[in-house]
C-alpha cells in the first residue's frame, strides 16, 4: 500500500504527539525506510524510533553520542529478558561514539550490543521478529 502524503503526514505526527504506537499485528514488519523516515506495518514515521516486539516509540535523541542510561532503564523491566539492542545508524557510528557511562551501564545490563548501519539493522530485526526473539533495535537517521 503506498500512502500519499497527506496521509504520511499524519500518521508522522501520531507518532509525534503521542510518542508511542502499539502495533496490532503479531509483529513489526518493516517495508522500507530513507534517511529520515520508515515505513513501518503501512505507517510512516519520521523520527529516530525505538523498535520491541511489539511497540514502537519516538527517541528523544538521533545520535550516539546523546545516549544516556536514563534511555536504557526500561529494560530492566522487560520479561523475558533483551536478547539484543541494536543501534542502525544512518551515518554509520561505533561504540566510540557512545559516551563511557552509558557503555558501562549497557555492559552492566548483560545485553549484547551492536552498532550498524540502518540497512542491516532493518534485515536483522526481520529475521529476529520471525524468530520471536526479544530485541530492542534503535534506528537513528
Amino acid at each position: 500500500k503506498k500512502l500519499n502524503r497527506v496521509e504520511m503526514n499524519r500518521n508522522c505526527s501520531i507518532l509525534s504527539k503521542y510518542n508511542i504506537l502499539e502495533v496490532d499485528k503479531s509483529k513489526i514488519h518493516i517495508q522500507s525506510f530513507s534517511k529520515n523516515t520508515f515505513l513501518l506495518n503501512n505507517i510512516y514515521v519520521c523520527c529516530p524510533i525505538l523498535i520491541l516486539p511489539k511497540i514502537v516509540t519516538r527517541l528523544n535523541f538521533s545520535k550516539l553520542s546523546e545516549l544516556k542510561p536514563i534511555h536504557f532503564y526500561f529494560l530492566n523491566f522487560l520479561h523475558p529478558k533483551t536478547d539484543l539492542i541494536m543501534f542502525g545508524v544512518g551515518d554509520g557510528g561505533s561504540r566510540s561514539d557512545i559516551p563511557v557511562e552509558t557503555l558501562s551501564f549497557l555492559e552492566d545490563l548483560q545485553c549484547n550490543f551492536e552498532i550498524i548501519s540502518q540497512s542491516s539493522a532493518c534485515n536483522t530485526l526481520l529475521a529476529l521478529s520471525a524468530e520471536q526473539r526479544n530485541f530492542a533495535v534503535f534506528l537513528l537517521p
